[in-house]
């Protein structure tokens, strides 16, 4: 499908296996990898933003692959940038018939015909729902990696039309470094790509090593960090 939308995207399939070795059925597991790029290489530590599309791999190709296939529709669909969602407009049968947003300090109403779509993401950056679902230090502990535009805009939109709400308080969690860098007043996070690799080691802040960095080789594997993370205090943070 991606493919369709631009046939010069290349799928590159860079992994594959179970990573649980020793699980019933790891040795026949057909799970694989692809990643999107228009070279014929991934290069994962450089950026490809603003880089022109032959240059571009991993989630800067995706999107541009993406924007490709809005193009090819160009005159049945319409890209409004800047405009921030701010409610559902419904029917008194509840039916969702359109959106309010505000672009460029107005307020506009959107029409749709066969409905709205809530593209929902998380609420890393949205200080109401930090507060009201996550424990020990909500807003200064706690670091993320999302984009700093996920306030939970889309989830309050649909509580607001009668949805239901479930896991708000969990995440898909990893260890991550967290610099001296805040949007909001909270913590941004930096994604820790060479854990596990030769000569690394972690430390807690206390300067001890507190799990064998061996058993990380990437994807789920992460999560031995996590469980041992969990041993923290919730409430201080600290290890």
């Amino acid at each position: 499908w991606l493919k369709s939308l631009d046939p010069d995207l290349k799928m590159l399939k860079t992994g594959g296996g179970a990573q649980y070795v020793n699980f019933p059925g790891a040795k026949t597991c057909s799970y694989g990898v692809y990643r999107t790029s228009y070279k014929d290489v991934i290069d994962n530590k450089t950026t490809t933003y603003n880089r022109p599309k032959p240059e571009a791999t991993e989630g800067e190709a995706l999107h541009r692959a993406l924007l490709n296939g809005i193009e090819l529709r160009k005159d049945k669909i319409t890209v409004m940038d800047g405009c921030r969602a701010q409610e559902l407009i419904a029917e008194k049968s509840g039916r969702i018939i359109g959106i309010i947003a505000e672009k460029d300090g107005k307020t506009i109403r959107i029409g749709a015909k066969k409905g709205v779509a809530l593209c929902c993401g998380g609420y890393e950056y949205g200080e109401a729902m930090r507060k009201a679902f996550f424990s020990g230090l909500p807003l200064a502990g706690w670091a993320f990696y999302g984009t700093t535009f996920n306030e939970g805009d889309g989830i309050r939109m649909g509580l607001e039309a009668g949805a239901a709400l479930t896991k708000a308080p969990t995440c898909a969690a990893r260890m991550i470094w967290a610099p001296p860098v805040e949007v909001r007043g909270m913590r941004i996070g930096v994604t820790t790509n060479n854990i596990g690799s030769p000569n690394t080691i972690v430390v807690n802040s206390l300067g001890e090593r507190f799990v064998n960095e061996s058993l990380i080789t990437g994807g789920i594997t992460n999560n031995c960090f996590y469980e041992k993370a969990c041993e923290q205090s919730l409430k201080s943070l600290t290890y």
